[in-house]
């Protein structure tokens, strides 16, 4: 009996010890993000007024899932006119007035898409930047945290 009780108290012990998260999310260990981009089409530079497309790609590099976030900001000659992103079951989330999507869970080793199409509002020698940002609440420890980020600059011609 004493036995039982002993490995109750230390079961018990390891349980306090273990950040409890809730169901469906990931535990909390060191997910590695990264974020690379391009400019869809291959466009070089881009006139006022256009609309321009951003491709981004978020990849979890480490081998468990992790719910993803990602935010957005557009700088310089631009404004933003929609963020693409994918959700849960498929679907496309086109988000015109705010600045962050949730894809939901990534699993280990896979990738999404999301894009920026951002209206040129600027003149010829000016710039427009897009940056996008990938997080999840188990990013602590993140291995390499600087690849969690990825700027793009286009030209106005």
């Amino acid at each position: 009996m004493r036995r039982l009780a002993r490995g109750i108290a230390a079961l018990a012990g390891t349980i306090a010890a273990t950040q409890l998260l809730p169901v469906g999310h990931a535990q909390a260990a060191g997910v590695d993000l990264g974020v690379k981009g391009s400019m869809v089409a291959g466009v070089a530079a881009a006139q006022s007024d256009q609309v321009v497309a951003f491709q981004f790609t978020v990849t979890n590099h480490s081998s468990s899932r992790a719910e993803v976030f990602i935010t957005f900001a557009v700088t310089g000659a631009g404004s933003a006119s929609a963020y693409i992103c994918p959700t849960v079951g498929s679907r496309l989330d086109i988000d015109t007035d705010g600045d962050t999507c949730e894809p939901g869970f990534l699993a280990g080793g896979s990738s999404t898409s999301v894009a920026a199409l951002v209206r040129v509002t600027g003149v010829s020698g000016q710039q427009v930047s897009v940056r996008v940002c990938a997080s999840s609440d188990s990013t602590a420890g993140d291995p390499n945290p600087g690849n969690d980020c990825k700027g793009l600059r286009l030209p106005v011609a």
